[in-house]
């Protein structure tokens, strides 16, 4: 193959090109690293096998998020990632092309009868039976686990992968997936401990209003509750009475109970579903206990869909499959659900239409609310584009977690050993529940110390409760969560704990020790709030060090083991008040991954240090005390399940009202919150804000954008509506063009009576951003924004008719002296006598708005979609000057390496090195659908392909010169391969 047109490149040297490929969609560059593999023959000063390695290993380990992967295909699609090849049984999602039922009721209720009619019940089993009839007709073997014919036409199979092309031929059949995993969202730092209010933890209730509507009445009495999680300890007082079914989708039968202890196994049994369930339904019925749990709509009737459960191979953990995932939706919506939530999500997938997302979008749509929490990545990924799926899904209720006000305790502290003394104030992490007369358990005289290295159980080896009854234990942070350390330190009898901040190193041996270095990065300090854990049953007192100090403490004693350790506790403990809602560090930022740079999270709710039920299995030991069945957890989990009581309240209040409705009638009411600093949240932290159904049953309208949006399967005939969505997204604009950018949005009167509100908008100076690389905001005074079609002389004003609707446009202008970034602001709509309603908008202005610090930006196609016989050129902005080395390939939408379409470099061949590429646009242009795959023939010549026609990734990586872990920038863009595979020419 020859070498591309040069003069449309910006190199003059060296430009190695196999072929073209396409993409649809955008998604932020990022910083990324990967690990090696073996290397493979090239005659290429690059490693090309070890390139390929870590292309797949980058895109697995960042979780790239912003993909347009919906797609109209009337092929079969079989995912990239299914060996077909093999002869190994594997799980697969079949989807069949029919709409499923949930589309045709939906169609009934628009009046669309011809749909409605096709997308039926019977219709979708039909189909469904004419399959699995042409399937065994054709031999193939195969096992049906799971039917779909409501929120998804489809089915799971067992078969062997070897089949699946066999299967993909059979009439009807659309799609064939894999199943992905999906997990609980929690954070791994939570702690399970009850709380000190002698009856039920207030603060979370009262933030969001939940006290005034149970004032009125609202205790979601009538309504229906499905949680999809690991299902529920039913047996608990506190939920046993609210208990009315479920189902075992996981395990295929009729009990969702939790996955109880295995000791033998050192499984300690699951507990999230049943923490869940009890902020939702709570009945605060536990006699045997002085610590209950109310639940936000605790006279609501708990329907719990086991979908998670134990990994066969893992002791410790579970998971969920899109299989378990549809099943427990479809069994939900049959069972009447008003509301399912589902705290659980992938972070990789990032697919608005990945299956189990296109469930929850057509569960919406006959009537179901569907809550999902928006994931856990802010502080442990990409801070932006962290969200997963399916809190992605254009239509359900995406929550992000917040903080609520809490208590936090001081005491002065000193430690000594030998010659080495420390006095300072340290603050408590932990202590026991109802036990917070501290300075009469600690008391004020020295008390001896041990050194338990990272406070591992082996670390404890020859101690016994009698030697610890009253010494304190001396911990470094690192290799176990803080919860571990401070339940082993209880377990072995410690008085209490003290936890210095540092890290674990590895000794020659192979050992984990702790890092006892005089200083490290960023952890000489104390801990800080994330170790925080608060009151526990089965905790002590435990206290943030320092980590200089700490390590200072614990060089010198291990200098001089003749001495002994002490700390001394002085009488001056002091209560303080940590204000609440904030957004939690950990809480996972949009924007969303529908190539328009969608606002989620929707809403924020309390999700730290959230206090509910934990089960005691009482199943299979009748006898089981419930006294302590109660803890803590913090994630977005425990945000999710608050949003859901509160639409059950809402829904009870006004039993008309449709999901899109009650999304917007929480997120208009909801409160705008700040940081510490005072400086509002940006809206792709904390959505509208963080709810208060204190103002959302006092509305008598909402404000709603009236965007189109396609809902379909992947590959299937788009059915396009409103989004009805609460807020409204710009996209990209091009401050050059001068061109007017249009929204419709309507005001919707749900009342008897006339409603009048003023319009006006108000935009958002000053928001957070990045705090590992904050942005200012850029000037709002610099863009134009206006509402237009209103009422009243000076025009700003809207007034509706009982049950009516008023649709108007709000207009973004960007003109040359727009400065690039990210503008925020929202529509205020007030009136006299009801709470105000807001509706958060967001504008992307140049096309290096979407993250603009990356090294490679501003990717682009000249077609979204590919053909033999239309090449695209694919062209971005190297922002950086110390790239060397740029290659284009193709991966699968299950991040899969497809192949390699070309490379940029400019190799010195005398000196033997990579010169820095100059920073400027790049292009590797004339793309057709071929490409490279990542191997060679027998006699080392390049192997080339053709793409299938389908949706694929197409991915621009940037190498620095020392092409190690950490050395790799990547950028993204989806396309559309419209080509047969081996397509004659026209």
């Amino acid at each position: 193959m020859g070498n591309p047109n040069l003069k449309k490149s910006l190199l003059n040297k060296s430009i190695s090109l196999f072929t073209a490929v396409v993409l649809l969609g955008s998604l932020l560059s990022q910083s990324i690293s990967a690990a090696d593999s073996p290397s493979q023959a090239s005659s290429s000063p690059i490693d090309k096998a070890k390139l390929h390695s870590l292309i797949r290993e980058s895109i697995l380990q960042s979780s790239p998020d912003n993909f347009e992967l919906a797609a109209n295909n009337d092929e079969t699609l079989i995912a990239e990632d299914i060996n077909t090849s093999s002869a190994e049984d594997i799980n697969v999602i079949i989807q069949l092309s029919k709409q499923p039922a949930a589309v045709g009721r939906y169609a009934a209720k628009l009046g669309d009868l011809a749909l409605a009619a096709e997308a039926t019940e019977q219709i979708v089993q039909t189909e469904q039976t004419s399959f699995l009839s042409n399937a065994k007709a054709k031999g193939i073997p195969f096992k049906v686990n799971y039917q779909y014919v409501t929120v998804l036409n489809g089915m799971e199979l067992t078969v062997r992968a070897n089949q699946i092309p066999e299967l993909a031929k059979i009439p009807g059949v659309k799609a064939i997936h894999k199943n992905l995993i999906y997990h609980p969202i929690e954070e791994s730092d939570s702690s399970a401990a009850g709380v000190s209010n002698p009856i039920y933890d207030k603060i979370p209730l009262e933030q969001i209003g939940v006290d005034k509507a149970w004032d009125m009445g609202l205790t979601g009495e009538g309504m229906k509750v499905g949680v999809l999680d690991t299902g529920a300890d039913y047996f608990h007082p506190d939920l046993k009475d609210a208990y009315a079914g479920g189902y075992d989708s996981f395990n295929q039968d009729e009990d969702p109970y939790e996955d109880t202890p295995d000791l033998l196994n050192s499984y300690p049994g699951s507990e999230h579903g049943t923490h869940v369930a009890g902020t939702i339904v709570g009945r605060f019925s536990n006699t045997s206990s002085v610590n209950v749990q109310k639940g936000v709509a605790y006279d609501a009737e708990l329907y719990v869909y086991k979908v998670l459960g134990r990994h066969q191979w893992d002791t410790g953990g579970f998971y969920g499959t899109s299989a378990t995932i549809i099943d427990g939706i479809e069994h939900a919506v049959k069972d009447g659900m008003d509301v399912i939530n589902l705290s659980l999500g992938n972070s990789v997938e990032k697919d608005p239409n990945s299956p189990d997302s296109i469930a929850l979008n057509n569960a919406v749509l006959v009537g179901v609310v569907a809550v999902v929490a928006n994931g856990n990545e802010g502080s442990s990924g990409p801070y932006y584009y962290s969200i997963g799926s399916p809190a992605s899904s254009q239509l359900v209720i995406s929550v992000a977690a917040a903080t609520s006000t809490d208590k936090r305790y001081s005491a002065t502290v000193k430690g000594s050993v030998a010659s080495t003394t420390y006095e300072s104030r340290l603050d408590l992490i932990s202590w026991t529940t109802d036990q917070e007369a501290f300075s009469s358990i600690l008391g004020t005289e020295p008390l001896d110390a041990v050194f338990v290295g990272l406070g591992k159980q082996e670390d404890y080896a020859g101690m016994d409760a009698a030697y610890l009854a009253d010494k304190v234990v001396f911990i470094s942070r690192g290799e176990i969560t803080f919860v571990d350390k401070i339940k082993i330190a209880a377990e072995h009898g410690a008085k209490a704990a003290i936890i210095f901040n540092g890290n674990s190193i590895q000794n020659n041996d192979g050992t984990i020790v702790p890092d006892l270095s005089d200083t490290i990065l960023g952890r000489n300090g104390p801990i800080g709030p994330i170790a925080y854990l608060g009151d526990g049953y089965h905790y002590i007192p435990a206290f943030d060090m320092p980590g200089e100090q700490g390590r200072a403490l614990a060089r010198e004693l291990i200098n001089h083991p003749d001495q002994t350790l002490q700390f001394t506790f002085h009488n001056d403990f002091e209560l303080s008040t940590i204000a609440g809602d904030r957004i939690a560090d950990f809480s996972s930022r949009g924007p969303n991954s529908d190539g328009n740079y969608s606002i989620k999270p929707d809403v924020s709710a309390p999700g730290v240090n959230i206090f509910s039920t934990l089960p005691a299995y009482g199943k299979d030991q009748p006898n089981v005390s419930y006294k302590e069945a109660y803890g803590r957890l913090s994630g977005t989990s425990m945000a999710a399940p608050h949003v859901a009581g509160l639409a059950l309240l809402l829904k009870q209040q006004h039993r008309d009202w449709s999901p899109t409705d009650i999304r917007a009638a929480l997120a208009n009411t909801a409160d705008v919150i700040n940081n510490e600093s005072n400086i509002q949240y940006d809206v792709y932290s904390q959505g509208a804000g963080r709810v208060n159904i204190a103002n959302a049953i006092e509305t008598p309208a909402i404000v709603q954008s009236l965007d189109e949006i396609t809902i379909y399967d992947e590959h299937m005939k788009p059915t396009t509506i409103p989004s009805e969505a609460s807020s409204v997204s710009f996209g990209m604009l091009d401050p050059d063009s001068n061109l007017t950018a249009d929204k419709l949005l309507q005001l919707k009167n749900m009342s008897k009576k006339k409603t009048t509100y003023k319009a006006k908008i108000v935009m958002h100076p000053r928001v957070t951003s990045d705090p590992n690389d904050p942005i200012a905001t850029p000037d709002v005074m610099d863009i134009e924004m206006s509402l237009k079609g209103l009422q009243g002389r000076s025009s700003d004003q809207i007034t509706v008719a009982p049950h009516g609707k008023f649709e108007f446009l709000l207009t973004a202008k960007a003109t040359t002296k727009t400065k690039h970034g990210v503008y925020e602001g929202e529509v205020l709509l007030e009136s006299s006598g009801f709470p105000s309603l807001h509706l958060p908008f967001v504008i992307h202005v140049g096309d290096d708005s979407g993250d603009n610090e990356f090294a490679i930006q501003n990717m682009s196609l000249t077609n979204p979609t590919v053909t033999e016989d239309s090449p695209i050129d694919i062209s971005a902005t190297l922002a950086s000057e110390d790239i060397v080395y740029l290659v284009a390939a193709i991966f699968d939408l299950n991040d899969e390496l497809v192949g390699i379409i070309g490379e940029i470099y400019d190799f010195d061949e005398e000196k033997y090195i990579m010169n820095p590429l100059p920073a400027g646009e790049i292009i590797f242009p004339d793309f057709n659908g071929s490409y490279t795959l990542n191997y060679f023939s027998e006699d080392w010549t390049i192997v080339n392909a053709k793409l299938s026609k389908g949706m694929y990734k197409l991915a621009i990586i940037g190498y620095t010169d020392e092409f190690e872990e950490g050395d790799i920038s990547v950028a993204f863009k989806s396309v559309y391969a419209e080509d047969e595979p081996n397509a004659p020419h026209k």
